[in-house]
């Protein structure tokens, strides 16, 4: 029923009406929102609601084919896939309409909301949908404004610490010096120090008589909580992988008890692994889970191996990673 509804709001767009020239661009989207408090004057066509309904769509296909009605399953995924063509198509059709290089947070607002956009990478898993140069420009836009906020080059007086959320986006993307950089950041501003928490606003003068929010946030905890869990591994849709170890430092690899994870939960079953350092050697041991395309096993960063294993048979790498089929295995990275 939910499902229904979600795909019946989507249809409301989707008619001759939204083919014109001057509102094609919200073609297929759902209708405005109110969707946070930025857009509290006017309700607008926040693809924040759309990459939620797209994921929300794909999941209630997921429950259908589990409860064995296969109809239902597949009519779920075309409107799934059908509604991501549609909100990919209007992401490019709103750039052009506001000259942007970057993906904007709302259709006719044109706004820059990095922290909004986090969701098209993940849970919506569109990176492969989305133009790479928009995704590029987008989080490089991002990473260049905090970046001038930390070193105090450009004036600020509090963020929200839901820019956790780009942390993960930055693992997907391949950069993880910026993610633990974000990371290193964010746990610097906690307030107050000793609670170890962060509440809906941090503000720079920590002892400002001004609007906190909740504390401990259970928001931003859940962002947090992400962002940690991507570092260690993340499931990537499209083509059914595994991926460890994309957030891993070679200093966390070599520190005396290295990295060990217990019982995560990823969509293929609980996954366990262990990181530790011999030597010039990283050894992964990784069991509990065999997703349908394998595991991509990712070499720590901040150093480059010259040499991968996978149960004692030299394999190779392609940009510091290497794939085994599943679980129980065992990967060396040789530096």
């Amino acid at each position: 029923m939910v499902a229904a509804h979600l795909d019946s709001l989507r249809q409301t767009r989707r008619t001759p009406a939204y083919r014109s020239a001057d509102s094609l661009f919200v073609f297929g989207l759902l209708p405005p929102s109110i969707s946070h408090e930025g857009y509290s004057a006017k309700p607008a066509y926040s693809y924040w609601d759309d990459w939620w309904g797209v994921r929300g769509l794909a999941d209630a296909a997921l429950l259908a084919r589990i409860a064995g009605d296969g109809m239902r399953a597949a009519a779920l995924t075309s409107s799934a896939a059908e509604f991501r063509a549609d909100v990919v198509a209007s992401v490019t059709r709103s750039m052009a309409l506001h000259h942007m290089s970057v993906m904007p947070g709302a259709a006719e607002l044109g706004d820059f909301d990095p922290t909004s956009s986090t969701i098209a990478l993940e849970p919506a898993q569109a990176l492969g949908a989305l133009p790479a140069a928009a995704v590029r420009a987008s989080f490089d836009s991002a990473w260049a404004n905090f970046s001038r906020r930390r070193s105090g080059a450009a004036p600020w007086d509090a963020y929200t610490p839901y820019e956790w959320r780009q942390v993960g986006s930055f693992i997907r993307l391949d950069q993880p010096a910026r993610a633990h950089a974000l990371a290193n950041w964010f746990m610097s501003t906690r307030r107050p120090a000793r609670w170890h928490a962060w509440g809906e606003v941090v503000w720079r003068d920590y002892r400002a008589p001004k609007f906190v929010g909740d504390i401990p946030h259970g928001w931003v905890a859940s962002d947090f909580m992400r962002a940690t869990l991507d570092m260690l591994e993340y499931e990537r849709e499209g083509d059914s992988t595994l991926v460890i170890g994309a957030g891993i430092p070679v200093a966390w690899a070599r520190a005396p008890k290295g990295v060990t994870a217990r019982g995560i939960h990823t969509w293929w079953g609980k996954l366990d692994f262990t990181v530790r350092s011999s030597g010039r050697t990283v050894r992964y041991t990784v069991a509990g889970v065999t997703p349908p395309s394998g595991i991509e096993i990712c070499a720590p960063f901040d150093a480059r191996p010259r040499a991968a294993r996978v149960n004692g048979q030299v394999v190779q790498m392609h940009d510091g990673r290497t794939v085994v089929a599943g679980a129980p295995a065992m990967v060396e990275f040789d530096y």
